[in-house]
């Protein structure tokens, strides 16, 4: 609302009333697009979702408000026009996400970040 207000070219999107967003999300850990960043806040949101029939929510007394900012800004990304402009085919993913094979440590206590091979740059490619 505070873009908007300013006069930045917005629209609404609720991911409390639609489950679709959220498993657009899921979508995206299994096919290894979304590497997390680690933030505290974020990471137990989205260890604590509950999925209900009909939307996905947080448990009693907790919050989602974090995880609902991943994911609506996840599903603007692969759902808006430029996506088709900017997908690059048949290159390696610059970011990796959850995987089945994870591993749980410490600093990664959900098993839900791992890290990724540096993607080669064009440059590089073209030597």
């Amino acid at each position: 609302m505070l873009l908007y207000a300013k006069g930045v070219k917005t629209d609404r999107l609720s991911v409390d009333r639609d489950k679709r967003a959220y498993l657009a999300w899921q979508g995206g850990f299994h096919e290894g697009c979304i590497r997390l960043y680690r933030q505290a806040q974020l990471l137990k949101e989205a260890a604590d979702l509950i999925e209900l029939p009909s939307k996905i929510e947080h448990l009693p007394n907790g919050t989602k408000d974090t995880a609902d900012a991943a994911v609506g800004s996840y599903f603007n990304a692969i759902s808006s026009e430029e996506v088709t402009v900017l997908t690059v085919p048949s290159t390696p993913p610059a970011v990796q996400g959850i995987s089945p094979l994870s591993i749980r440590s410490a600093d990664d206590p959900f098993g839900l970040l791992r890290g990724f091979k540096p993607r080669l740059c064009k440059e590089s490619i073209l030597r």
